[in-house]
This record gives structure tokens, C-alpha cells and sequence, in this order.
């Protein structure tokens, strides 16, 4: 995960006072603040590793889609 700290500068020349637009990822309107650790043992650390190589998908996006699914099965038992 990268983290980028965005900050204005105002430069003065020759009594001019412009601001520097802002660089740097847009801010999300659902960000992810929340961490989660888990451990694994190293063969299940090795296959969802391989997984994410052979569909080019990061970890965090198998487990949280894996996540998803589980909640949402786990709720469409008991309506």
C-alpha cells in the first residue's frame, strides 16, 4: 500500500503568489481505514499467492472478494 502526503505550497516571485496544484492519488469517497492481519501457514500463504499471479489480482482483492462472499452467504441464511 502507498501512502502519499499532498501539500500546498505557495511560492512568491517578483510578488506574484500562485499555488501549486496538488499531485498525488484522488481521495476515494469509500476509503479502506480499517487493517486486518492475518496468519497463514505457508502453504496456503503459497496458493493464494499463486492465484493472484494467474488471474493478476493483488491479495487484498481475493480476500476481500472472498470476504464479501462469505458475509453474504452467511446472510442469505438466515432471511
Amino acid at each position: 500500500m502507498l501512502t502519499f502526503c499532498v501539500t500546498t505550497f505557495i511560492l512568491e516571485e517578483d510578488l506574484e503568489v500562485r499555488k501549486v496544484s496538488k499531485m498525488g492519488r484522488p481521495k476515494s469517497e469509500d476509503p479502506a481505514n480499517h487493517f486486518v492481519n492475518v496468519r497463514m501457514t505457508d502453504e496456503r500463504f503459497n496458493r493464494l499467492k499463486a492465484y493472484a499471479e494467474l488471474y493478476n489480482l493483488t491479495m487484498t482483492e481475493i480476500v476481500v472478494t472472498a470476504v464479501e462472499e462469505y458475509l453474504d452467504r452467511r446472510e442469505s441464511k438466515t432471511e
